[in-house]
């Protein structure tokens, strides 16, 4: 016949496994809250160099825009001297 010790181990014992379950499931979601916070960095890395890229092109198109002036400015004066 179990004696109230024996049933008080049990008790503790399944209390034990119940607080490692919860450790685990608190890792688990740790390694869950790493693992977004990751994406969220390489998502504003692959933003940024969007941007970069934007910006680049942005110049690129103003050089562009620069280059064709100058071309207009070049073919005015020419038509002047002939």
């Amino acid at each position: 016949m179990p004696t109230a010790s024996y049933a008080c181990d049990r008790i503790c014992l399944l209390s034990d496994s119940i607080c490692l379950l919860s450790d685990r499931i608190c890792l688990l979601n740790d390694s869950i809250c790493l693992l977004s916070d990751r994406i969220c960095l390489l998502s504003d890395r692959i933003c940024l160099l969007n941007d970069s890229i934007c910006l680049l092109s942005d110049r690129i198109c103003l050089l562009s825009d620069s280059i064709c002036l100058l071309s207009d400015r070049i073919c005015l004066l020419s038509d002047r001297i002939c």
